[in-house]
């Protein structure tokens, strides 16, 4: 709580800027403690217990009335964003009430009703059906006088922060999980007072202080419940977030309502962070392949690094000796030739091919024996990637065929005569394979994601379908598939179908206008300001760890305001 002297300086800075309302507050709690007698000088120990009792009860009444009150402080952002713009006061208080009876009426359609009820000369059931948590606090102690005495300000820094940690805790009786969790929620809760009331003090006394105590909870509450459960994501999304991509809230709990708020709401930041996935997933991919992190596939990367790991091959063959050529391995170089000339009629076959194929075959009698040595392999290996990098289709398809056949007698020969080259080799084969499956990836992207070197989790899996094979995708035996699976599942993009779920995002942001003269602007602003604070870092963690039932009251909210604006 304020002291005198800092809430005398606060209306001060109110009457400067002009600011009746907060003038009027101010000057109202200034009275307020001053009618109050002195409280008496205690202890350390005692502030805190008299504290915790007074947090509780304070807690518990903010949480019976937190819709309304939920409804209230909407409307009151709204207020003064629409003064910010220059409505006048009767404008501004139609904001006010208006969002404020939107929010409050979406999330408690009972108390909704027992308003209209009031309205129209029924009996009054609001205390009862949308109570506040001031209208609580007035109803439970003229009911039960005696718990006015646990009432108490507290008088040390000590004392108010268990004061404010204690009212946090009445919430941890609405989280999931029945009774077995109530320990880590009230954990999580006390520890979001915390640090709500740290951001408090350090701008106590000042105009931003109601405003950092919310964003210190909010903060404060996306902090806690990441140090103490990791929340709903979905499987395919804790693979794809350590894989280093990062995700929207909606992407990563798999909500459609949250993606559809993000796809509409989100905008600039929304597109940015599309095209963030993108590189974060290709530069994962251009890792497999043993390329430095945050590198792209553009084509020069993509060249460099396709010579780097046919270099790395051709080292390990020319220190290889002689290699075995057995007869496996030269019934699939035989078999290359032969799926290659049944698909490409004789005009349109390149000569590499065949000859490559019969070259090597002179090579092994010049050698007295089904044999190639190192020096060999490396010259076959040169001018089978210089051909391949100027061929494309069926042609560059034989050529891999023909030189995965010297491959795998080269491998064969390593795994027992030499086991340390062995491992280069295995990596440097692996690295080949996986470019080949990127290479596929890049060359079925449309030119204007390609052209900026990226890939998609689609086109990732239809590169490996493309070169590995249905059976090597389907059974994951690719370096690629988890990756690319797991990231098409959480990067799915939601359609742009202008459904009512969309449509219904556009108009609740909008809804600050509330038909006044400041419509346009508000309108405008009201997207862009809701897209910001829903794409923020710390709202984005919340809604990650947050229950299902908070996720789909922010899906609610948006929906219902649809209704108003149809009226």
């Amino acid at each position: 709580m304020a002291t005198l002297e800092q809430l005398s300086t606060a209306l001060k800075n109110a009457d400067a800027a002009g600011d009746t309302a907060a003038a009027t507050k101010l000057a109202a709690e200034i009275k307020r403690q001053q009618a109050q007698p002195a409280q008496p000088k205690v202890g350390l120990g005692e502030d805190v217990a008299r504290a915790l009792p007074s947090g509780l009860k304070t807690g518990t009444e903010q949480l019976v009335g937190s819709i309304e009150d939920t409804g209230s402080l909407g409307g009151r952002v709204a207020g003064k964003i629409a003064k910010w713009l220059g409505a006048g006061d009767e404008t501004v208080q139609n904001v006010e009430s208006g969002l404020g009876e939107s929010i409050s009426g979406a999330l408690n359609p009972v108390g909704r009703i027992a308003k209209i009820v009031k309205g129209i000369g029924g009996p009054d059931f609001t205390r009862l059906y949308a109570p506040t948590g001031e209208s609580v606090k007035q109803d439970v102690e003229a009911a039960v006088p005696a718990v006015k005495a646990v009432n108490y300000d507290p008088q040390t820094r000590a004392g108010k922060f268990a004061k404010t940690g204690a009212e946090f805790l009445p919430g941890m009786v609405a989280g999931p999980g029945g009774w077995s969790n109530i320990a880590r929620r009230g954990a999580e809760q006390f520890g979001t007072g915390l640090l709500s009331e740290g951001a408090g003090q350090a701008t106590e006394g000042s105009a931003f202080e109601p405003y950092a105590r919310f964003a210190g909870g909010l903060g404060g509450a996306a902090t806690m419940s990441s140090i103490f459960r990791k929340g709903p994501i979905t499987p395919q999304a804790e693979r794809t977030i350590a894989e280093g991509v990062d995700l929207t809230a909606g992407q990563a709990t798999g909500s459609k309502g949250l993606k559809y708020a993000e796809s509409e709401l989100g905008g600039g930041t929304t597109a940015a962070l599309v095209d963030r996935q993108r590189e974060q997933l290709t530069s994962r991919a251009m890792q497999e392949l043993g390329a430095p992190a945050g590198t792209l596939a553009t084509a020069p990367n993509m060249l460099r690094e396709y010579r780097r790991i046919g270099d790395e091959l051709t080292r390990v063959e020319t220190a290889v000796g002689n290699v075995p050529v057995p007869a496996p391995v030269q019934q699939g170089l035989l078999d290359a030739v032969k799926n290659y000339n049944s698909v490409v009629g004789p005009g349109a076959r390149a000569d590499i091919v065949s000859s490559t194929v019969q070259d090597i075959g002179a090579l092994m009698r010049n050698n007295g024996g089904p044999t190639l040595n190192g020096e060999q392999l490396a010259t076959l290996r040169t001018n089978l990637r210089t051909a391949a990098e100027n061929a494309d289709g069926q042609t560059a398809q034989a050529i891999h065929a023909i030189q995965d056949q010297l491959d795998s007698a080269v491998g064969n020969h390593l795994a027992t005569s030499n086991p340390e080259l062995a491992a280069d080799w295995k990596r440097a084969r692996t690295q080949y394979r996986l470019y080949l499956d990127l290479e596929r990836a890049v060359a079925n992207e449309p030119a204007h994601i390609a052209g900026q070197g990226v890939v998609t989790p689609a086109a990732l899996r239809g590169g490996v379908k493309g070169v590995e094979g249905n059976r090597r995708l389907v059974q994951g035996q690719s370096e690629f598939t988890g990756l690319a699976n797991d990231a098409a599942t959480a990067m799915s993009p939601m359609p742009e179908s202008g459904s009512s779920s969309r449509i219904a995002a556009r108009v609740g942001s909008g809804l600050l206008a509330a038909g006044e003269p400041v419509a346009a602007a508000t309108s405008t602003l009201g997207p862009w300001g809701t897209g910001r604070l829903l794409m923020s870092q710390p709202v984005q963690r919340m809604l990650m760890s947050a229950p299902e039932n908070a996720r789909a009251a922010l899906t609610a909210l948006i929906a219902a305001n649809q209704a108003r604006e149809k009226r």
